[in-house]
Protein backbone atom coordinates (compact mmCIF):
# COMPACT_ATOMS: atom_id res chain seq x y z
CA UNK A 1 0.00 0.00 0.00
CA UNK A 2 1.77 3.40 -0.78
CA UNK A 3 0.30 6.88 0.52
CA UNK A 4 0.06 9.64 -1.98
CA UNK A 5 2.96 12.17 -1.06
CA UNK A 6 2.00 15.69 -0.82
CA UNK A 7 4.01 18.60 -0.54
CA UNK A 8 3.82 20.84 2.20
CA UNK A 9 1.77 24.07 2.05
CA UNK A 10 3.60 27.20 2.03
CA UNK A 11 2.40 29.46 4.99
CA UNK A 12 1.84 33.31 3.33
CA UNK A 13 1.64 35.12 6.84
CA UNK A 14 2.56 38.60 7.50
CA UNK A 15 2.82 38.12 11.07
CA UNK A 16 4.80 35.21 11.08
CA UNK A 17 7.27 36.83 8.84
CA UNK A 18 7.47 39.63 10.94
CA UNK A 19 7.59 37.19 14.12
CA UNK A 20 10.10 35.10 12.46
CA UNK A 21 12.34 38.21 11.77
CA UNK A 22 12.53 39.79 14.68
CA UNK A 23 13.54 36.99 17.16
CA UNK A 24 15.88 35.57 14.56
CA UNK A 25 19.41 36.09 16.28
CA UNK A 26 22.03 34.94 18.31
CA UNK A 27 21.52 34.91 21.91
CA UNK A 28 24.65 35.28 24.08
CA UNK A 29 24.21 33.77 27.59
CA UNK A 30 25.61 36.18 30.46
CA UNK A 31 29.12 35.12 31.41
CA UNK A 32 27.98 35.40 35.54
CA UNK A 33 25.89 31.91 34.91
CA UNK A 34 29.04 30.02 33.86
CA UNK A 35 29.62 29.27 37.05
CA UNK A 36 26.20 26.99 37.37
CA UNK A 37 26.93 25.67 33.85
CA UNK A 38 30.49 24.63 35.23
CA UNK A 39 28.53 22.81 38.47
CA UNK A 40 25.96 20.73 36.43
CA UNK A 41 28.32 19.83 33.24
CA UNK A 42 28.84 16.36 34.40
CA UNK A 43 24.86 15.75 34.41
CA UNK A 44 24.14 15.61 31.02
CA UNK A 45 20.52 16.11 31.70
CA UNK A 46 20.62 18.85 33.74
CA UNK A 47 22.73 20.49 31.71
CA UNK A 48 20.87 20.34 28.69
CA UNK A 49 18.30 22.02 31.13
CA UNK A 50 19.97 24.38 32.15
CA UNK A 51 21.19 25.81 28.51
CA UNK A 52 17.63 25.63 27.79
CA UNK A 53 16.56 27.92 30.94
CA UNK A 54 19.36 30.36 30.32
CA UNK A 55 18.98 30.47 26.92
CA UNK A 56 15.09 31.98 27.29
CA UNK A 57 16.61 33.99 30.23
CA UNK A 58 18.96 35.74 27.99
CA UNK A 59 16.87 35.69 24.74
CA UNK A 60 16.29 40.01 23.76
CA UNK A 61 12.93 39.10 23.43
CA UNK A 62 11.76 37.51 26.05
CA UNK A 63 8.17 37.57 27.41
CA UNK A 64 8.12 37.79 31.06
CA UNK A 65 4.18 38.48 30.96
CA UNK A 66 3.93 34.57 29.75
Amino acid sequence: MTTPQTTPEKIESSALRANLQETAGQVVIDPRYQPLQDIVQRFQGLSIKLEKLLYEINHPYRNWQL
